[in-house]
Protein backbone atom coordinates (compact mmCIF):
# COMPACT_ATOMS: atom_id res chain seq x y z
CA UNK A 1 0.00 0.00 0.00
CA UNK A 2 1.20 3.06 -0.26
CA UNK A 3 0.76 5.68 2.55
CA UNK A 4 -0.40 9.04 2.56
CA UNK A 5 3.31 10.47 3.04
CA UNK A 6 3.67 9.25 -0.14
CA UNK A 7 0.52 9.86 -1.46
CA UNK A 8 1.30 13.81 -0.62
CA UNK A 9 4.81 13.85 -1.77
CA UNK A 10 3.99 13.21 -5.23
CA UNK A 11 1.24 15.20 -5.51
CA UNK A 12 3.69 17.89 -3.94
CA UNK A 13 6.48 17.00 -6.68
CA UNK A 14 3.78 17.91 -9.52
CA UNK A 15 2.67 20.81 -7.70
CA UNK A 16 6.45 22.50 -7.13
CA UNK A 17 8.66 24.63 -9.50
CA UNK A 18 11.08 23.07 -11.76
CA UNK A 19 13.74 25.07 -9.84
CA UNK A 20 12.78 22.87 -6.62
CA UNK A 21 12.16 19.34 -8.18
CA UNK A 22 16.39 18.59 -8.51
CA UNK A 23 16.82 18.71 -4.34
CA UNK A 24 13.27 16.49 -4.21
CA UNK A 25 14.03 12.69 -5.09
CA UNK A 26 12.38 10.21 -4.01
CA UNK A 27 14.50 7.40 -5.23
CA UNK A 28 13.34 4.14 -3.07
CA UNK A 29 9.90 3.09 -1.34
CA UNK A 30 9.60 5.80 1.49
CA UNK A 31 12.40 7.99 -0.15
CA UNK A 32 15.76 6.51 0.32
CA UNK A 33 17.79 3.35 1.76
CA UNK A 34 16.46 4.20 5.55
CA UNK A 35 13.17 4.33 4.48
CA UNK A 36 12.19 6.78 6.56
CA UNK A 37 9.76 9.12 4.51
CA UNK A 38 11.59 12.04 5.40
CA UNK A 39 11.73 15.12 2.95
CA UNK A 40 14.51 17.77 4.47
CA UNK A 41 12.75 20.67 2.95
CA UNK A 42 10.25 22.89 4.15
CA UNK A 43 7.08 23.11 1.65
CA UNK A 44 4.63 25.69 2.41
CA UNK A 45 1.19 26.62 0.55
CA UNK A 46 -0.22 27.58 -1.56
CA UNK A 47 0.76 25.17 -4.06
CA UNK A 48 -0.07 25.88 -7.82
CA UNK A 49 -0.62 22.48 -10.05
CA UNK A 50 1.88 22.31 -12.82
CA UNK A 51 0.75 18.89 -14.75
CA UNK A 52 -1.30 15.90 -14.35
CA UNK A 53 -0.82 13.00 -17.02
CA UNK A 54 -2.03 9.63 -17.29
CA UNK A 55 -0.32 5.99 -17.47
CA UNK A 56 -3.22 4.76 -19.64
CA UNK A 57 -4.23 1.86 -16.99
CA UNK A 58 -4.71 1.74 -13.05
CA UNK A 59 -1.70 1.46 -11.00
CA UNK A 60 -0.40 0.12 -7.96
CA UNK A 61 3.24 1.56 -7.78
CA UNK A 62 4.78 4.07 -5.94
CA UNK A 63 6.51 6.06 -8.38
CA UNK A 64 10.30 7.40 -7.81
CA UNK A 65 12.32 10.19 -9.05
CA UNK A 66 15.88 11.18 -9.30
CA UNK A 67 17.97 13.51 -11.61
CA UNK A 68 14.76 15.85 -12.89
CA UNK A 69 12.52 12.75 -13.60
CA UNK A 70 9.59 10.85 -12.38
CA UNK A 71 8.87 6.86 -12.92
CA UNK A 72 5.80 5.40 -12.52
CA UNK A 73 4.09 2.05 -13.81
CA UNK A 74 1.23 1.00 -14.82
CA UNK A 75 -0.02 -2.33 -13.24
CA UNK A 76 -0.76 -3.20 -17.30
CA UNK A 77 3.41 -3.23 -16.84
CA UNK A 78 3.85 0.29 -18.87
CA UNK A 79 6.70 2.01 -17.42
CA UNK A 80 6.67 5.50 -17.87
CA UNK A 81 9.61 8.51 -17.75
CA UNK A 82 8.32 11.93 -16.92
CA UNK A 83 10.36 15.18 -17.22
CA UNK A 84 9.62 16.70 -13.50
CA UNK A 85 9.33 20.44 -14.47
CA UNK A 86 6.95 20.18 -17.86
CA UNK A 87 5.37 16.74 -17.77
CA UNK A 88 6.65 15.66 -20.62
CA UNK A 89 7.34 11.94 -21.38
CA UNK A 90 10.23 11.27 -22.02
CA UNK A 91 10.03 7.14 -22.87
CA UNK A 92 8.21 4.02 -22.35
CA UNK A 93 8.43 0.66 -21.76
CA UNK A 94 7.08 -2.51 -21.36
CA UNK A 95 8.13 -4.77 -18.71
CA UNK A 96 6.01 -7.68 -20.00
CA UNK A 97 4.10 -8.33 -16.47
CA UNK A 98 2.40 -6.88 -14.36
CA UNK A 99 4.09 -4.72 -11.84
CA UNK A 100 2.33 -4.06 -8.01
CA UNK A 101 5.32 -2.92 -6.19
CA UNK A 102 7.23 0.74 -5.83
CA UNK A 103 10.03 1.68 -8.34
CA UNK A 104 13.53 2.18 -7.33
CA UNK A 105 16.27 4.48 -9.14
CA UNK A 106 19.86 5.49 -8.58
CA UNK A 107 22.73 5.31 -9.94
CA UNK A 108 21.33 5.53 -13.03
CA UNK A 109 19.55 2.60 -12.77
CA UNK A 110 15.77 2.09 -12.61
CA UNK A 111 14.43 -1.30 -10.94
CA UNK A 112 10.97 -2.77 -10.61
CA UNK A 113 10.32 -6.29 -9.84
CA UNK A 114 7.31 -7.78 -11.85
CA UNK A 115 4.18 -10.21 -10.81
CA UNK A 116 6.35 -13.57 -12.00
CA UNK A 117 9.17 -12.59 -9.72
CA UNK A 118 11.59 -10.82 -11.85
CA UNK A 119 13.71 -8.35 -11.80
CA UNK A 120 14.38 -5.76 -14.77
CA UNK A 121 16.91 -3.09 -14.79
CA UNK A 122 16.48 -0.04 -17.26
CA UNK A 123 18.80 3.02 -17.96
CA UNK A 124 17.35 5.66 -15.98
CA UNK A 125 17.92 8.50 -19.22
CA UNK A 126 16.63 6.54 -22.09
CA UNK A 127 14.67 3.71 -20.73
CA UNK A 128 17.25 1.03 -22.55
CA UNK A 129 16.55 -2.57 -20.62
CA UNK A 130 19.80 -3.35 -19.40
CA UNK A 131 19.20 -6.73 -17.81
CA UNK A 132 16.45 -8.99 -16.60
CA UNK A 133 16.11 -11.90 -14.44
CA UNK A 134 14.09 -14.82 -15.20
CA UNK A 135 12.09 -15.10 -12.25
CA UNK A 136 14.46 -18.09 -11.52
CA UNK A 137 12.52 -18.73 -8.13
CA UNK A 138 8.59 -18.63 -9.66
CA UNK A 139 7.91 -16.42 -6.72
CA UNK A 140 6.82 -13.03 -6.48
CA UNK A 141 9.84 -9.74 -5.23
CA UNK A 142 9.88 -7.20 -2.78
CA UNK A 143 10.56 -3.91 -3.72
CA UNK A 144 14.06 -4.15 -4.55
CA UNK A 145 16.78 -1.54 -2.47
CA UNK A 146 19.87 -0.76 -4.55
CA UNK A 147 22.91 -0.43 -2.18
CA UNK A 148 25.70 1.84 -3.85
CA UNK A 149 28.36 0.66 -1.31
CA UNK A 150 28.27 -2.93 -2.26
CA UNK A 151 26.89 -2.64 -6.15
CA UNK A 152 23.97 -4.44 -5.25
CA UNK A 153 19.83 -4.88 -5.46
CA UNK A 154 18.49 -6.62 -2.90
CA UNK A 155 14.92 -7.64 -2.43
CA UNK A 156 12.99 -10.26 -0.32
CA UNK A 157 11.78 -13.83 -2.25
CA UNK A 158 8.15 -14.70 -1.99
CA UNK A 159 5.14 -12.92 -0.90
CA UNK A 160 5.47 -13.19 2.20
CA UNK A 161 9.13 -12.84 1.63
CA UNK A 162 10.76 -16.62 2.87
CA UNK A 163 14.07 -15.55 1.54
CA UNK A 164 16.44 -12.45 0.43
CA UNK A 165 18.36 -12.11 -2.12
CA UNK A 166 20.94 -9.79 -3.74
CA UNK A 167 22.22 -9.37 -7.42
CA UNK A 168 24.83 -7.65 -9.24
CA UNK A 169 23.62 -3.98 -9.92
CA UNK A 170 25.95 -3.74 -13.32
CA UNK A 171 24.80 -7.46 -14.93
CA UNK A 172 22.02 -8.92 -12.24
CA UNK A 173 23.63 -11.60 -11.60
CA UNK A 174 22.64 -13.68 -8.15
CA UNK A 175 25.32 -12.83 -5.97
CA UNK A 176 23.94 -15.45 -3.18
CA UNK A 177 20.23 -15.61 -0.55
CA UNK A 178 19.84 -15.88 2.86
CA UNK A 179 16.73 -18.10 4.29
CA UNK A 180 13.62 -16.31 6.43
CA UNK A 181 12.40 -18.75 8.88
CA UNK A 182 10.10 -16.38 9.25
CA UNK A 183 7.43 -14.86 6.78
CA UNK A 184 8.02 -10.69 6.40
CA UNK A 185 6.23 -8.14 4.16
CA UNK A 186 8.42 -5.71 5.20
CA UNK A 187 10.98 -3.67 2.35
CA UNK A 188 14.71 -4.20 3.25
CA UNK A 189 16.47 -1.16 4.56
CA UNK A 190 20.27 -0.10 4.60
CA UNK A 191 21.92 1.13 7.39
CA UNK A 192 25.70 0.96 9.04
CA UNK A 193 26.69 -1.55 5.97
CA UNK A 194 24.06 -3.84 7.20
CA UNK A 195 20.76 -4.77 5.34
CA UNK A 196 17.36 -5.42 7.96
CA UNK A 197 14.11 -6.75 7.76
CA UNK A 198 11.32 -7.05 10.44
CA UNK A 199 9.10 -10.43 10.13
CA UNK A 200 4.91 -10.12 11.08
CA UNK A 201 6.46 -11.48 14.64
CA UNK A 202 7.89 -8.15 15.56
CA UNK A 203 11.39 -10.27 14.40
CA UNK A 204 14.23 -8.02 13.38
CA UNK A 205 16.76 -9.97 10.77
CA UNK A 206 20.24 -8.16 9.98
CA UNK A 207 22.33 -9.19 7.09
CA UNK A 208 26.11 -8.60 6.52
CA UNK A 209 26.28 -8.26 3.35
CA UNK A 210 30.48 -9.02 3.05
CA UNK A 211 30.34 -12.27 4.21
CA UNK A 212 26.08 -13.31 3.38
CA UNK A 213 25.72 -14.03 7.25
CA UNK A 214 22.51 -13.44 8.63
CA UNK A 215 20.87 -13.39 12.55
CA UNK A 216 17.84 -12.84 14.31
CA UNK A 217 16.97 -9.95 16.93
CA UNK A 218 14.50 -10.56 19.78
CA UNK A 219 10.54 -9.00 20.17
CA UNK A 220 12.31 -6.14 21.80
CA UNK A 221 13.30 -4.83 18.36
CA UNK A 222 17.11 -5.63 18.76
CA UNK A 223 19.21 -6.96 16.17
CA UNK A 224 22.47 -9.14 16.26
CA UNK A 225 24.89 -8.79 13.43
CA UNK A 226 26.20 -11.77 11.68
Amino acid sequence: LVTSVELAYFAILLLLAPSTLSAAEWTHFRRGHARDGYLDEEILPPLTLRWQASLGAPSFASPCSADGRVFAAARSGRVVCFDAGTGATLWTLQAGDRIDGPLTVERGRLLLATRNGSLLCADAATGRVLWRTAGEFGLRLGNPLIDPAMGTVVATIGHPGRWVGWYDLATGIRLGTAPLDQATDSSITSAGGRWFAVAGSGTVFAWSPLVGTSAAGGDDGGAAFG
